[in-house]
């Protein structure tokens, strides 16, 4: 039995290690930071994180060396774990992980762009009617 886990106290914004594994039918227990919800595809348990809280300077610039790292709780992560861990809900979500990947690369992409370049043409619109 394979099975990755996924958490990220910072965001990440595109999720692409869930995306490659659930696209070999690996599930992921995913972060509800940044992208990694999304990126689950509505199949893969999703599990609190509080993130890092990284202070900003006078300037609003990240002061790195600041960061402070708030207490976690590692409950639904253990949950999480321990039902995936059980063979049936293994077979079962490694099938539906595998199965919504290729759903999205097959129609969620091209489904999307349209709407995507609708928004851009619409933004900069906007943006030359501020600008004149």
């Amino acid at each position: 039995m394979h099975y990755c886990t996924l958490s990220f106290l910072l965001t990440c914004t595109q999720g692409m290690v869930v995306t490659e594994a659930l696209l070999r039918g690996v599930p992921c227990i995913v972060s509800n930071a940044g992208g990694l919800p999304e990126a689950g595809m509505g199949v893969c348990p999703v599990c609190p994180v509080t993130a890092i809280e990284i202070p900003e300077d006078d300037k609003g610039t990240p002061c790195w060396a600041a960061r402070r790292y708030p207490q976690q709780s590692l409950q639904a992560w253990l949950e999480a774990l321990d039902w995936a861990a059980h063979p049936t809900h293994f077979e079962d979500l490694s099938r539906r992980c595998r199965h919504a990947a290729h759903r999205f690369l097959k129609h969620g992409a091209t489904h999307e762009l349209p709407e995507m370049l609708d928004w851009l043409e619409s933004a900069i619109s906007r943006c030359a009617q501020l600008t004149s």
